[in-house]
């Protein structure tokens, strides 16, 4: 049985009890099943479809959301996730990327999408409901967008194996978990990290809770928390630094588990947290979009300090499918302690970008393929791994991955200048900024800002741009980022 005839088994099994809890409105397994099995119908009786070819899904806070992605897995055809806010032309390009001919919508057309059909799976359902088409291990089940470190956008494809692997790996580590267990669902689901928030509920027969609409998303997701008893929550440490000015009014003793992810999550962040969720266990994942949702996990029981190196939280140990290895400057194998790139292998780890080049993105150590992930990590004696930095020019704000070099480009483009500098300072721990500088720009940064808004997905677009004289050079003629940015906090803490 394979993993989603497995989801097919308890929708089945636990047809009577809560699947989903969405903006007030609760279904049970045998109505998500009847809208999976109704939009299924939908797209498999489509004209030109074909298993195994890519469906797009443009992902709404609602029920058919979900629906239209698991009828796209019955229907043993891989996911491609779209987001309703990102500019059409961007989602149009993904879909000419990835050769999607098909977009479910639960809200009509909701955009250009030509050549490509929409679906409308609004309200479709049927009491039919028939077995997963089957899909080989090696077939693909979601193909993701994300920054790669040449400045242009990579198409991440995870087979059925590597998605299984992750699945299998995660409940080995959370085995009291159960169908008694009300997960909270805070990512948007163009993000891998959301992937967490709705699998491993619905394979437990467990209730998800998503977390409603909102432009202050952190207090969409106070409130859920203080209307229901939720036991595990999924945020990213800026989500809960915006929570920060509140702590000492927040009291959750009924959440079991809190669980960190998408970004490096600092101690004082995490202990000053601790109070609020006395009777939790917390834990702080790690893993690039190429090795399937997180790779490696650290859990820390109610009352157990915090591994930390540097103010950083450790990120724990391989999950049981993955291999890790860290390695010098030089490329030599680190056993033991030490420090080095972190090298990541194993059945959770990708094959190669769909349709596209690797570049340099993978390496042979001891005739296996290991992803080079960019990331500098310590490992300890006991064998547990933290983050220190990154390699390149890539940083993760708000779970999302972002190139720098992209974002230079397109801001230097849109100023017309040669050269902008992108940051992304921790303004107040566990919460970044992007911040992109201008050498001599005298334009107007919000006319620059609406140009981004109206061509490119959210997290690309700059919470500042700022104009200086000159960019000040470190001694060995880089462009000096610290300084620009103290210059630049000193300026306003003087205005």
């Amino acid at each position: 049985m394979n993993l989603f005839e497995r989801y097919f088994a308890v929708f089945q099994q636990h047809s009577s009890r809560t699947a989903f809890w969405i903006d007030g409105e609760t279904y049970t397994y045998q109505a998500f099943l009847q809208l999976v099995s109704g939009s299924r119908a939908v797209l498999e009786a489509q004209a030109g479809f074909c298993p195994q070819e890519p469906v797009a899904v443009l992902c709404h806070n609602r029920i058919e959301t979900y629906a239209a992605i698991f009828a796209t897995w019955f229907s043993g055809s891989p996911f491609v996730p779209l987001h309703p806010g990102n500019p059409p032309e961007w989602n149009r390009e993904v879909l000419r990327r990835i050769g999607a001919k098909i977009v479910f919508s639960s809200r009509g057309s909701s955009g250009d999408f030509s050549p490509a059909i929409v679906i409308d799976n609004s309200g479709q359902r049927s009491a039919n409901c028939e077995v997963p088409t089957p899909c080989s291990s090696g077939g693909y089940v979601y193909i993701l967008t994300t920054s790669g470190s040449t400045g242009q956008p990579k198409s991440v494809p995870v087979t059925l194996k590597n998605l299984t692997a992750f699945v299998e790996g995660f409940l080995h580590n959370y085995p009291e978990l159960d169908a008694e267990d009300r997960f909270l669902q805070t990512y948007d689901l163009t993000a891998d990290a959301a992937f967490t928030g709705y699998l491993i509920p619905l394979l437990l027969g467990a209730a998800v809770y998503t977390t409603p609409d909102h432009p202050f998303r952190y207090l969409a997701v106070a409130k859920v928390l203080a209307g229901h008893p939720v036991t595990w929550v999924q945020v990213t440490p800026s989500l809960l630094a915006c929570l920060r000015p509140y702590f000492d009014t927040l009291r959750f003793p009924g959440i079991k588990h809190f669980h960190f992810g998408g970004e490096s999550l600092t101690r004082p962040l995490a202990e000053a947290w601790r109070p609020s969720v006395p009777h939790a266990e917390i834990s702080n994942v790690y893993g690039p979009t190429e090795t399937t949702v997180t790779s490696l996990l650290g859990k820390f029981l109610p009352g157990e300090p915090l591994k930390s190196f540097n103010g950083s939280v450790s990120i724990g140990k391989p999950l049981p499918a993955v291999q890790a290895l860290i390695v010098d400057e030089s490329g030599t194998v680190i056993g033991g302690p030490g420090e080095g790139e972190l090298l990541l292998g194993g059945d959770q780890v990708m094959e190669g970008y769909f349709h596209e080049t690797p570049e340099n993105t993978f390496v042979t150590v001891q005739q296996q393929q290991f992803y080079r992930t960019g990331d500098w990590v310590w490992r300890d004696a006991e064998g547990f791994y933290y983050f220190q930095e990154r390699l390149n020019d890539q940083v993760k704000i708000n779970g999302y991955r972002v190139d720098l070099v992209q974002v230079e480009q397109v801001v230097a483009a849109l100023c017309k200048v040669e050269k902008a500098v992108a940051a992304a300072p921790e303004i107040t721990p566990g919460l970044r900024k992007l911040w992109v500088f201008v050498e001599g720009f005298s334009g107007t940064a919000t006319d620059v800002l609406k140009q981004i808004r109206e061509n490119y997905p959210a997290f690309m677009i700059p919470d500042r741009i700022i104009g200086v004289e000159a960019f000040p050079l470190s001694f060995s003629g880089k462009t000096d980022k610290k300084k620009l940015i103290s210059d630049y906090l000193n300026r306003l803490s003087h205005e």
